[in-house]
């Protein structure tokens, strides 16, 4: 599932951000200052913001559109299969779960021809909530869309652009061209990244000696941190080999480190439930956490 059980949820100033938010997490924070490092500190899924912020795609991104909250009586996820569909789905069943509302995956179908390929792309996508119900929809324009949907729908959509169906709702100015009865919410899918999966760093300092170092932590590869900037890893092979007395910084080998705001899809290695823990930097170097997988060698 793309949406996590207990996910972290950031918004911002702007009309219905902070309702939506809070039906999306009970815990959801207001930004205060930068943005992406708000993002950082919370480890944030998604962040609910007036319009969607130019340039800005660290993370999952929900826009409230003339939301009325208290006129929801279903909440309806379109599904078109592109890259956005599923959070739409995720975000749907949250929504409804938090409301008590019945929620809908909808598709949109033009032809008679394109039917059946919109019955499995909607059957594709929602295939892990089998509690939603599906709606397949034929119509070539959104008031006729909007028109099938149970009365006092939210309708929750992919931004301007990609399919077919996004098209048809969104206008020149990416404008919605036809107002659901309770608003809507348009999703911008961003891929995982390193900071949203990885745990607090484990680390060592230089003049630690091997034989404290052993009792401190039982990882098998662990950072060595000077004055919070990553300077090294070492093994818990090469402390056990040592003698007590000897440091650190005379065991440990050049560092091995990923970038925190890279997209998890980008990552050349396998992030598995392992015993090593890479560590995970900013982009001056400073140790910020650790991400789990496979044995690394050595």
């Amino acid at each position: 599932m793309i949406w996590p059980p207990d996910p972290s949820v950031l918004y911002t100033r702007g009309q219905g951000c902070a309702e939506l938010a809070e039906l999306l997490s009970p815990s959801a924070k207001r930004v205060a200052g930068d943005l992406a490092e708000a993002c950082l500190e919370s480890r944030a899924d998604l962040v609910v913001t007036r319009k969607p912020p130019g340039g800005f795609d660290l993370v999952s991104v929900a826009v409230p559109i003339d939301f009325q909250p208290t006129e929801i009586k279903a909440v309806v996820a379109a599904v078109a299969g592109g890259r956005h569909s599923e959070l739409n789905v995720s975000i749907a069943e949250a929504i409804g779960g938090r409301l008590g509302v019945e929620t809908l995956a909808a598709t949109a179908y033009f032809t008679e021809a394109a039917k059946p390929d919109a019955q499995e792309t909607l059957e594709r996508v929602a295939s892990g909530l089998p509690e939603i119900s599906r709606l397949v929809i034929g119509a070539d324009h959104p008031t006729e869309f909007i028109a099938k949907l149970p009365e006092r729908s939210l309708l929750i959509l992919g931004e301007p652009g990609g399919t077919l169906l996004s098209r048809l709702f969104f206008g020149p100015g990416a404008r919605l061209k036809a107002k659901a009865p309770a608003g809507a919410v348009m999703i911008r899918y961003s891929p995982p990244r390193v900071f949203q999966q990885m745990s607090e760093p484990v680390f060592f300092g230089p003049l630690h000696h091997a034989g404290d170092s052993l009792r401190l932590h039982s990882s098998s590869l662990t950072a060595v941190v000077d004055n919070g900037v990553l300077v090294g890893v070492v093994r818990r092979s090469a402390l056990e080999a040592a003698k007590p007395e000897v440091s650190v910084s005379e065991l440990m080998e050049p560092p091995i480190s990923i970038l925190w705001d890279l997209r998890i899809d980008e990552l050349d290695i396998d992030l598995v439930e392992g015993t090593d823990s890479i560590p995970v930097v900013d982009h001056s170097g400073r140790l910020i956490g650790a991400i789990r997988t496979g044995p690394l060698g050595g």
